[in-house]
């Protein structure tokens, strides 16, 4: 064993040793009473659980071919960690894991479905991947009394969980009651991944989730455009099946890419028939581009969303007229304006955490009353 790894297994063992001596009860990642959500991918050992929100065989594609950095890929956005426990003490142990990550990143703390604690860490005070440990100290109620926490885990930062540490008589996990709730895939480049907010419970896609009732799993990727490898990826390797879908994504095909509207219409209707492959029943909601006050790609030739806008709205109703009743269109421009925007004029395109707020509400009013008005069959 070289000597590195040496140091690192001692080190874990007299961590450990301490805890036992103290008459706390540490348990491993992989315990089966914690749930995780929001990762399908997920590397699970007994030692830590490196969140996945995307397959493996995508994270390893040059970025040329997946259209999106496997770096922003490997953040955190809507992914959650729970458990169930009467203990007076709970504290929760992550590892930092190289890739992004903001200088300070945030845990949103839900006990019994309340939001009671935001829990920041500083990136500073962590090294390198390998000795980057760290703990949160949940905000117990102190009442005696079993209560659920779900932490939230934090939007463009990359932690891993490590365990829990649980303090005092009932230093155990009781079983989470089912939570059978239908699936959301939300799609997207940095608008959906949550740049513009700082915790995961502040984007858009998670307040939309909140509102509807879905489980949400986040694929957004910041910077990213209409991928193919992605729609394969959720054709192939999302096995469960998918119930509801929203699909924003063409802003950096058009600022980034500079490709014209003629073959952004070919990649976004490859990739909805792509997913189709794999999700026939899925209710897919095709989102305009929200507002945005971008007037020029980045080679300073001139930009008119509204154009975009006109093809994602064909695309859409290009498959209705072809028979298939679950995709819909929602012009994301018709929800958002100026006064969502994050910062501008220097940022004219992401959403403010009140904006995010105000689209995510807005696009479940907008749903409901287009489930509600269309015949057939709306999953769960």
């Amino acid at each position: 064993m070289p000597a590195e790894m040496r140091i690192c297994l001692f080190a874990f063992l007299f961590w450990f040793a301490s805890l036992l001596s103290s008459g706390q009860t540490f348990l491993r990642p992989d315990h089966p009473d914690i749930r995780y959500t929001g990762a399908f991918f997920s590397d699970r050992s007994d030692s830590l659980v490196v969140f996945l929100r995307h397959s493996p065989s995508f994270l390893s594609l040059p970025p040329h071919v997946s259209l999106a950095n496997a770096a922003k890929a490997r953040t955190t956005t809507g992914v959650t960690v729970s458990l169930r426990t009467g203990a007076e003490g709970v504290k929760a142990w992550f590892r930092m894991m190289k890739g992004q990550n903001r200088r300070m990143f945030s845990f949103t703390c839900y006990v019994d479905g309340d939001s009671t604690a935001l829990l920041k860490q500083k990136r500073d005070l962590l090294t390198e991947e390998g000795d980057s440990l760290f703990a949160l100290v949940l905000p117990v109620p102190g009442d005696g009394a079993v209560h659920t926490y779900r932490l939230v885990l934090p939007v463009l930062s990359t932690p891993a969980f490590a365990g829990i540490t649980l303090t005092g008589e009932h230093a155990s996990l009781q079983q989470l009651p089912p939570a059978d709730k239908p699936l959301y895939l939300a799609y997207g480049n940095s608008i959906t991944h949550g740049q513009g907010q700082f915790t995961g419970d502040q984007t858009w896609p998670w307040v939309l989730a909140g509102q509807m009732g879905w489980e949400l799993c986040n694929l957004a990727v910041g910077g990213s455009k209409t991928s193919l490898p992605m729609a394969r990826m959720i054709a192939r390797e999302i096995t469960r099946p998918v119930d509801y879908m929203t699909i924003l994504i063409g802003f950096n095909d058009a600022v980034f890419l500079m490709i014209d509207t003629a073959t952004y219409r070919r990649r976004l209707t490859a990739f909805i028939k792509t997913v189709r492959r794999g999700h026939p029943e899925t209710e897919i909601f095709l989102l305009g581009q929200t507002y945005t006050e971008k007037k020029k790609d980045k080679a300073g030739n001139p930009l008119h969303f509204d154009e975009w806008r006109k093809v994602q709205r064909e695309v859409a109703e290009s498959f209705v007229a072809g028979g298939d009743g679950k995709i819909h269109f929602i012009n994301g421009a018709g929800l958002t304006d100026h006064a969502d925007l994050k910062n501008p004029p220097r940022d004219v395109v992401h959403l403010s955490v009140a904006g995010a707020a105000r689209f995510g509400k807005s696009l479940a009013d907008t749903i409901r009353t287009i489930l509600d008005n269309t015949p057939g069959d709306h999953g769960r």
